[in-house]
């Protein structure tokens, strides 16, 4: 058996620093911990010790994750939960994220969307305009349901 490139010690003290910088889930501590050459068996023993630290929180992981998304790159509910689980997150936590995120954000946040992509895009063809913005507002998350409710009523923000 090959000798761990870095001790259980001088792993903690690396890993509090990467997850001080901005929150963490378990699936990328983790992977940072077996990068450093750790054998799993021991990863999990630090990840269990900075869960009771404090610097691993899943549910505040999920929570930051889902507020940066929604409100910077402007993601849909269903494109931040896929990013969840592919993440490992728990439905639960994914939840709780999610309802950080309230209906008037979320709709305003849709129809501006709506707005900026109509502003740069102008087809003769009214069919063929929807069907690429519906195309666009799915591929960032957003469902058929609420697009259809954002384009039935549309309002200037």
């Amino acid at each position: 058996m090959r000798s761990p490139i870095i001790t259980t010690g001088q792993a903690l003290i690396k890993i509090r620093r990467y997850c001080a910088l901005q929150e963490r889930c378990q699936m990328e501590v983790r992977q940072k911990l077996l990068s450093y050459g750790m054998a799993p068996d021991d990863a999990e023993s630090v990840i269990c010790d900075l869960i009771v630290e404090g610097y691993i929180n899943e549910t505040r992981y999920a929570t930051a994750f889902a507020r940066g998304k929604f409100n910077i790159k402007g993601w849909g509910k269903h494109k931040i939960t896929a990013y969840l689980k592919a993440k490992g997150i728990s439905t639960p936590c994914i939840n709780i994220a999610l309802r950080e995120i309230s209906d008037e954000q979320y709709a305003c946040k849709l129809q501006a969307a709506i707005n900026k992509w109509l502003a740069c895009h102008h087809e003769d063809n009214s069919a063929l305009l929807r069907q690429k913005l519906i195309r666009h507002l799915l591929s960032k998350g957003y469902s058929m349901e609420d697009i259809n409710a954002a384009m039935a009523c549309p309002e200037e923000i």
